[in-house]
C-alpha cells in the first residue's frame, strides 16, 4: 500500500467470499455487519479514558 511501516498496525484486511459483491452472498453480509461492528467499536474511546 506504500505506508510507513509504523502505520501497518493500524490496517486491518478482511476477506469476503463474495468479494466486492457481498449483496449477492448472505454469509458474505453478514461477515460485513459484524466487521463494521467491530471497526467502530475499536474506534470509539475506551471507558474511563480522557
Amino acid at each position: 500500500m506504500g505506508l510507513n511501516p509504523e502505520m501497518h498496525k493500524n490496517v486491518i484486511w478482511n476477506y469476503y467470499q463474495a468479494g466486492h459483491m457481498l449483496y449477492i452472498d448472505n454469509d458474505s453480509a453478514v461477515k460485513l455487519k459484524h466487521d463494521i461492528g467491530e471497526f467502530i467499536a475499536g474506534s470509539l474511546p475506551k471507558e474511563g479514558l480522557q
